[in-house]
């Protein structure tokens, strides 16, 4: 007898930004945000914004802030997906005299896609992007496994390839306008940052201002 997935209630969040300190060379830092759920109905339209934001080499991000401006040593953006909620953030480990400058551009990036969306061959290239990590997993036993696991173990159901393909395929520019305004709020960003913090009140004027 086939046995649906527990139902448990989302978690309430709320913003906070927090910061320890730690004698390092660079910040380490990730703003975030509540994401979406594994069974949402619009899970591949964030996955796309998060390809599309900071999921690789060609995202805006790493071209923008890593490639174009050299202000970081490394950045990217995800997205987890779990039972009853989901996660969105982005990364950058950097030196501490680029934080303010850095935490503009990526809030920039992501009012870009809310007020203007995408272009056409970013969909393209996310969507083949998405497209050819999911065809490289299958090739990995432990990768495929895991995945089959997850989708059983979450939805109740192991979810083809061809779903997932045929879904993709159908995210469309304004579906992807239309979530990140609904998601990726700058407002409600949550910041954690570790590095050489005497305390994290710059960090909290600095998210302020970009408000």
């Amino acid at each position: 007898m086939k046995e649906s997935p527990r139902q448990v209630n989302t978690p309430a969040t709320k913003r906070q930004i927090t910061c320890r300190n730690k004698d390092t060379e660079q910040v380490h830092l990730i703003v975030g945000a509540p994401g979406l759920k594994l069974d949402h109905e619009k899970i591949y339209v964030m996955q796309i914004i998060n390809t599309i934001l900071g999921g690789g080499l060609s995202s805006r991000l790493f071209q923008e802030i890593r490639e174009q401006r050299g202000l970081v040593y490394s950045v990217y953006s995800y997205h987890s997906s779990y039972h009853d909620t989901g996660l969105f953030g982005v990364y950058a480990g950097l030196s501490k005299q680029n934080v303010d400058e850095v935490l503009a551009l990526i809030f920039k990036q992501v009012r870009d896609i809310q007020v203007n969306g995408v272009k056409e061959e970013e969909l393209h290239r996310a969507r083949e992007q998405l497209k050819g990590n999911l065809y490289l997993s299958l090739e990995n036993v432990n990768t495929r496994m895991s995945r089959l696991g997850k989708s059983q173990l979450y939805l109740g159901r192991v979810v083809a390839p061809e779903e997932i393909i045929n879904k993709v395929n159908k995210v469309t520019i304004s579906d992807i306008q239309e979530l990140a305004k609904e998601v990726l709020d700058p407002q409600g960003f949550s910041l954690a940052s570790i590095g050489p913090w005497d305390d994290c009140g710059s960090l909290e004027r600095t998210i302020s201002n970009l408000l």
